[in-house]
């Protein structure tokens, strides 16, 4: 078949341009959570040693995961339904039906 499917004549995407937006997209990730985390870590002093406020440091890990959901829910979801990442590798996420995903099925 080709990389392709005889029923809809979609492309699919190989395993090494997963693999290459997987990694591309950790980089991007990755930035993006350094300089998020790094503002309330630095005003509230937050480690995880750090006895003064036990609760915040449970507060910056939920903050952070918030986040890294929003980056992709929030690319995934949008018209072109493509991480920075992905439209660089020509990379589409959709439906079976070839719609874009929508909330409930980003979070999954």
């Amino acid at each position: 078949m080709s990389g392709q499917d005889k029923a809809t004549n979609e492309q699919y995407v190989t395993f090494w341009r997963r693999l290459a937006v997987i990694v591309y997209d950790g980089f991007l990730l990755a930035a993006v959570l350094f300089f998020a985390a790094a503002i309330p870590s630095v005003v509230f002093d937050i480690q995880p040693e750090n006895p003064q406020y036990p609760v915040l440091y449970p507060l910056l890990i939920a903050y952070i995961y918030g986040i890294a959901f929003l980056y992709y829910g929030g690319f995934w979801t949008r018209p072109d339904a493509q991480t920075l990442a992905m439209k660089t590798w020509n990379v589409k996420i959709q439906s079976e039906d070839g719609n874009v995903i929508g909330w409930a099925r980003a979070s999954h």
